[in-house]
Formats: C-alpha cells, sequence, structure tokens
C-alpha cells in the first residue's frame, strides 16, 4: 500500500530560458505485507521516482524481514533530483496546464524459507502513478498496481 503526500514544491518559469525551475520532495508512506505462512527476507532496494519514464528520484529501502502474516511499514523521502529534468521538454506543458504527472515504482526480491530445509526466491513490485496539482501542491490523483 502506498501513500503519497507533497512535503515541499517550488516552481517558478524562468522566461529567458523558458524553463520550469522545479523543487519537490515527496513523503511516501509504503506497507509491504506478506498474507504467507512464512516469512520474506529481501534484500536491500530501491524507490524510484520517475518523470514521464525517465528517472528524476531514488530512496534506499534498507534489507529486511517481515514475519509471517504481518506488515512491514516504511516512511521515504523521494526528492527530485532538479538537473534530470533539463533537457525535459514536456515539463512547461505540464507546468501550464497546471499537472505534473509521476510514477513510483518498487521492487523488492528475497526469499521465502518453509521450515529452513526448503529456499524459494520471490520478487514483488508495485508503481503508482499520480498527478502533482501546481496550484494546490498537493497529490490530486493516484492509481496504484501490485505485482508478484
Amino acid at each position: 500500500m502506498w501513500i503519497v503526500n507533497v512535503d515541499r514544491f517550488q516552481a517558478s518559469i524562468n522566461a529567458v530560458a523558458v524553463k520550469v525551475i522545479l523543487n519537490l520532495t515527496l513523503h511516501v508512506d509504503l506497507s509491504l505485507k506478506t498474507r504467507n505462512r512464512v516469512g520474506f527476507s529481501f534484500n536491500s532496494s530501491s524507490a524510484l521516482l520517475n518523470y514521464r519514464g525517465q528517472l528524476i528520484g531514488e530512496a534506499h529501502i534498507p534489507a529486511s524481514r517481515i514475519a509471517p502474516e504481518k506488515t512491514l511499514p516504511m516512511n521515504l523521502t523521494l526528492t527530485l533530483m532538479a538537473d534530470r529534468l533539463l533537457s525535459e521538454s514536456q515539463l512547461l506543458s505540464d507546468f501550464m496546464s497546471g499537472d505534473i504527472p509521476l510514477n513510483t515504482f518498487v521492487r523488492v526480491a528475497g526469499k521465502v524459507s518453509v521450515l529452513n530445509i526448503f529456499k524459494f526466491k520471490v520478487q514483488s513490485s508495485s508503481s503508482c502513478d499520480l498527478n502533482i496539482s501546481v496550484s494546490n501542491r498537493n497529490v490530486t490523483s493516484q492509481h496504484c498496481f501490485c505485482s508478484s
């Protein structure tokens, strides 16, 4: 489960260079849940922030273990790497339309152990498409998809 909130959002237009100057930090509450009767140990990973398919931010997810039938809550901060947007020609039109489309993505890979004898590699991923309102400085829509 994902809950995404805007921590900091500053945007302006440089009329001389005809570009958008954007400063954005997202606070992400992410929950990893195992419904199985065995625990899940996963390797370190990253939460990714994308704008129109281009990586613009990243947050580290440390390796951990989720107990059987439990949920592991995580709080992450995704900060925009503004230099990644310098060549993005659609940013100005998105800014002028009032909504900036973003995507967050996480993939965790690890293993489950049954009776400490059988070990299986597993991975799970989750992706959320969201829109940030330029005028309200908040998340206006969010649609998430999970796969295991």
